[in-house]
């Protein structure tokens, strides 16, 4: 959740569009393919920037249907990259760095100014 929130504060200055979805898959435990993962559903999306397509994977709790709109941000640099997408190539350690820069910044003010 703190990992969804966070990507969603990063991407929030991007333009935003709206994917389409172009297939959902349900990968439970008993689906051979799952791996041992909790059970969720594979999300294939498709969005246009400036009359170019291009397409996503995500994974999602949920089931939604084929042709359902969702609402996604992209990167105006790069636009095959997106919101949606859980991370990207050094993103998807971002999050973990965030938290550890944080709990470091607490216990380094909470060291220099407890009382002795």
């Amino acid at each position: 959740m703190l990992a969804q929130l966070l990507r969603k504060l990063r991407h929030n200055n991007w333009p935003e569009t709206t994917a389409e979805v172009e297939i959902c898959k349900y990968y439970g435990m008993d689906n051979p393919e799952n791996l041992g993962d909790a059970p969720f559903y594979a999300v294939e999306l498709r969005y246009r920037v400036n009359g170019q397509v291009y397409e996503s994977s995500i994974m999602s709790p949920v089931k939604v249907n084929m042709g359902d709109k969702l609402p996604i941000h992209y990167n105006p640099a790069h636009p095959e990259r997106n919101s949606a997408e859980p991370y990207g190539d050094w993103e998807k350690y971002y999050d973990l760095v965030f938290v550890i820069v944080v709990v470091a910044g607490i216990l380094a003010y909470y060291l220099t100014h407890r009382s002795t």
